[in-house]
């Protein structure tokens, strides 16, 4: 299943489990697959960049790597 996750579900999937931490461990076992644009990926670092004075900064700088590596980038169409 490829999907595109919110901000939201990416960080509390992160850093508080739940229904979001099983969306991410879905992706760690290759069990679904997150799509990536320029637009998502600028809202995630946004956030990141939010937390750049705390602790997890750094976990979560390690998670974004190795979703750009595993999610694929696309070029959203637009309607018409």
């Amino acid at each position: 299943m490829r999907i595109v996750a919110d901000t939201n579900v990416i960080f509390s999937g992160i850093f508080f489990g739940g229904i979001p931490g099983a969306i991410i461990n879905a992706w760690r076992r290759d069990n679904i697959e997150f799509i990536l644009s320029d637009e998502i990926l600028d809202e995630y670092s946004e956030v990141g960049y939010r937390m750049i004075e705390t602790p997890a900064f750094e976990d979560y700088l390690i998670f974004l790597r190795l979703l750009l590596n595993r999610s694929p980038l696309v070029t959203p169409s637009t309607l018409s």
